[in-house]
């Protein structure tokens, strides 16, 4: 069985209700054969090997919080922008503006709508 955006799914939801191997507050987080036991429910659910499920789950925080360091970047950028532009500062530099067609009036920043469970 390959990896796909359904099986990624399935498997987030499964490792989400195992809060046992994530959530440091949970009483038996530190208990290894617990979290293994529960790697194991994961795994046999889902049809993969326990270290391939291990992996997959790693890969894909990963990728969470690279998505999430790109919106924050973007988002700061784009703050600073609409702050500098917004500001007194614009007619310091009404020439660059104009020969990109931008003024402090035509930019805003809308919501990024980012749903978690879709990554």
């Amino acid at each position: 069985m390959e990896w796909n955006k359904k099986n990624n799914m399935d498997f987030i939801e499964l490792y989400r209700k195992k809060s046992i191997i994530w959530d440091p507050q949970e009483s038996d987080h530190y208990n290894k054969i617990k979290k293994q036991d529960a790697w194991v429910e994961i795994a046999e659910d889902i049809g993969k090997p326990v270290e391939e499920c291990k992996k997959k789950m790693e890969n894909l925080l990963a990728s969470l919080r690279r998505e999430k360091m790109k919106i924050k970047k973007h988002f700061l950028k784009y703050l600073l922008l609409t702050l500098v532009l917004s500001h007194n500062l614009y007619p310091f530099f009404p020439t660059s503006l104009a020969s990109v067609g931008l003024s402090p009036v035509t930019i805003s920043i809308k919501p990024f709508p980012f749903n978690i469970t879709e990554v």
